[in-house]
């Protein structure tokens, strides 16, 4: 079967500030030709919608242990074809692509914005537009 990929832009990450402090440092990273390993996780206990899926980036800590922290959300309309493709193991390779630093007319400050990719085992279906926090997939 062929592989297919998809570039995503993740929601999410200019409202947590840990978000960004983790998108700092995998800019940095990426600025050095290196890129953390990154992957896609449920996150049930999200109040805002309990179908999310969080992407994490594995990050070396102060004490030297690596630990996988949040850097932004896969958007709604993509969740529930990413969520069939995650529980049909199809997902062969997510990478991080790019970490942009955007200005932020709204806030008046500036932003890091994460982009991933996500490669599976066949085409990837449509993004479903009209998708609801917390529907059932």
């Amino acid at each position: 079967m062929d592989l297919f990929t998809e570039v995503t832009r993740l929601k999410g990450s200019s409202y947590h500030p840990h978000f960004q402090q983790y998108l700092k440092r995998c800019k940095e990273l990426l600025l050095k030709n290196e890129r953390p390993a990154v992957r896609l996780h449920f996150e049930p206990a999200n109040k805002r919608d309990e179908n999310a899926i969080v992407v994490q980036a594995e990050l070396v800590q102060a004490t030297g242990g690596k630990e996988w922290q949040p850097i932004g959300y896969v958007p709604g309309p993509k969740v529930p074809k990413v969520t069939l493709a995650i529980r049909n193991n199809d997902i062969q390779m997510v990478t991080l692509k790019n970490v942009f630093y955007q200005y932020m007319p709204t806030i008046q400050q500036f932003r890091y914005f994460p982009s991933i990719t996500a490669t599976k085992l066949g085409k990837w279906p449509r993004n479903k537009q009209d998708y609801k926090y917390n529907e059932k997939i």
